[in-house]
């Protein structure tokens, strides 16, 4: 489809812009009275001059356009098989090069952590295009889907060569909101399992999709050096 788009364009408009000016009234002439001494205007030659010139840049700019449209679908299509995620369309896509990590297990009373949607180590697994590449070799690549709740921070631990990481977020406060209120936070230092799951849900549900939701972060944890 852009490469019909870009050769008729292109043809048409370099027709107008070359053609020559004995053969603009090419099949007009007959309609005309001593038609076959007619010639254009040059007021009509440069209306087709123009008109080819505007045709030219119309294909350029539908053409680019065309092609990085189905570049981002390509380029999203393949974020989402790597990562694990949906993605809607005019979702974007955020890369958090330096998250706040601690290595406690401790979270506040509406924070709730969320396992990663994939993970990749640079330099050893596909990623896809992220738009960044302020990245070294060894640094591990955490993913999250689209969460209605505000990431805050990663817990990572090493144990040998076996990384953990947990995604911690908080929960929204939604005020006046029926039905987009996110679970009580729990009276207890840690919720009930039941708790955990609704938080949980809350936060992976997805709800109103805004222009600039945000369906597929990627964290940076540094390689262990």
């Amino acid at each position: 489809m852009i490469i019909v788009i870009a050769v008729v364009g292109g043809i048409l408009g370099l027709a107008n812009l070359l053609l020559p000016r004995s053969l603009m009234l090419f099949g007009q002439r007959w309609t005309l009275r001593d038609g076959a001494r007619a010639e254009p205007s040059d007021l009509y030659v440069l209306w087709v001059r123009v008109s080819g010139a505007i045709i030219l840049i119309a294909t350029v700019v539908i053409t680019v356009g065309l092609a990085w449209a189905e570049h981002e679908r390509a380029r999203k299509a393949e974020l989402e098989e790597l990562w694990d995620v949906h993605l809607y369309p005019g979702d974007e896509i955020e890369v958090i090069t330096d998250p706040f990590i601690v290595t406690s297990e401790a979270t506040g009373e509406r924070q709730v952590v969320l396992a990663p949607t994939g993970t990749a180590v640079v330099g050893r697994d596909e990623f896809g295009d992220l738009g960044v590449s302020s990245f070294d070799d060894g640094d591990l690549l955490v993913g999250m889907g689209y969460s209605a709740c505000t990431f805050r921070h990663l817990i990572v631990t090493r144990d040998g060569d076996e990384t953990t990481v947990g995604i911690v977020v908080e929960l929204p406060e939604i005020p006046d909101l029926p039905g987009l209120q996110p679970p009580a936070a729990s009276p207890d230092a840690t919720p009930s399992p039941a708790e955990t799951f609704q938080n949980y849900d809350f936060c992976t549900r997805r709800f109103a999709n805004d222009d600039d939701t945000v369906g597929l972060t990627v964290l940076r944890v540094p390689g262990d050096d």
